[in-house]
This record gives structure tokens, C-alpha cells and sequence, in this order.
């Protein structure tokens, strides 16, 4: 349980690292596309990652609040109005999960703009296991196989974490 608290916060901090180091990058090598692209990478993933946030309150709040306005049996919600919401949830996820992937070939460009610059193709290769793993983690929201979706992503960022120590 403490993990599912203290995680998030350090991968937001992971991220705010990374997106710093990628400024400073971007100074030295006098490539301000570096930065921009970032910042793109992580403008739409809060966008993506807000709909999600948002829309998931609303439409549970929705199903828990429809039993307490019901007064009689016959005012019983059809299994249509559950599917309703069901599907509308699913739409929403899906619109989340494309703008993220958007995102994450922001973060491609990114890294490939600093593997060129900087002559460390490690970048180029963790952009493209990140862009991958995000790809394979919304089909896998879709269907099972979320597992490698994450474990593609992490493999990414130990990527990005190996390429700064070559760098350096």
C-alpha cells in the first residue's frame, strides 16, 4: 500500500528530472527543439492523464449515485444505462490513451534530437522502447497483456538513465 502512495510521486519526480536534464541538453547543444519536444511529451501525457483522472470521478460518481435516487422498483436503470457508461468510459480511455501515445513520439523526437546532437544512439533506442511500451500498454488496457506494456516502459527509462551515464 505505501508503494501505490510513494511511486507516483516518484516517477513525477523521475520525469521533472529527466525533462531538466533534457533543458540542460538542449542549452549546450544549442538545440532548443530538444526542450520542446519534451515539454510537448509532457503537456499531452497531464492532458491525457487529467481526461482519464476526471472523466473516471464522473462516471463512477454516476453509477454510485444511481441506486440512492431510487425510490421504487420500476425506477430501477435500465442494464442500458450501465452500458451507456461502460462504453462512454471506454471512449474517454481511448481519446486518454491516443493523446499519451502523441505524446510519448513528442518524447521520441525529443531523445532522437539528442542522439544526434550528442552521438549517444542509446537515446534514439530508449525513445523507441518508450513510444513501444506506451503503444503496447493501451492495446493492453484494451486487452491483457499490460504486464509488457509496463515492463517495455521500464525498460526505456533504465535506457534513458544508461544513456546520461554515457553521456557524463
Amino acid at each position: 500500500m505505501v508503494a501505490s502512495i510513494i511511486l507516483p510521486f516518484l516517477a513525477i519526480i523521475g520525469l521533472i528530472l529527466i525533462v531538466y536534464s533534457l533543458y540542460n541538453l538542449s542549452k549546450i547543444y544549442g538545440d532548443n527543439s530538444i526542450f520542446k519536444n519534451a515539454l510537448y511529451f509532457i503537456v499531452l501525457f497531464l492532458i491525457g492523464g487529467a481526461i482519464l483522472f476526471i472523466s473516471s470521478i464522473l462516471i463512477t460518481g454516476t453509477m454510485l449515485l444511481i441506486p440512492a435516487t431510487i425510490s421504487s422498483p420500476e425506477e430501477l436503470p435500465s442494464i442500458f444505462t450501465s452500458i451507456t457508461l461502460t462504453l462512454l468510459f471506454l471512449i474517454v480511455a481511448i481519446i486518454s490513451g491516443v493523446i499519451s501515445i502523441i505524446g510519448f513520439y513528442f518524447f521520441y523526437k525529443s531523445l532522437g534530437k539528442l542522439a544526434e546532437v550528442s552521438g549517444e544512439g542509446l537515446f534514439k533506442t530508449s525513445g523507441l522502447t518508450l513510444l513501444g511500451g506506451s503503444i503496447v500498454l493501451f492495446i493492453g488496457l484494451l486487452t491483457t497483456i499490460i504486464l509488457i506494456g509496463i515492463l517495455i516502459t521500464l525498460i526505456g527509462g533504465l535506457a534513458i538513465l544508461i544513456g546520461f551515464i554515457l553521456l557524463a
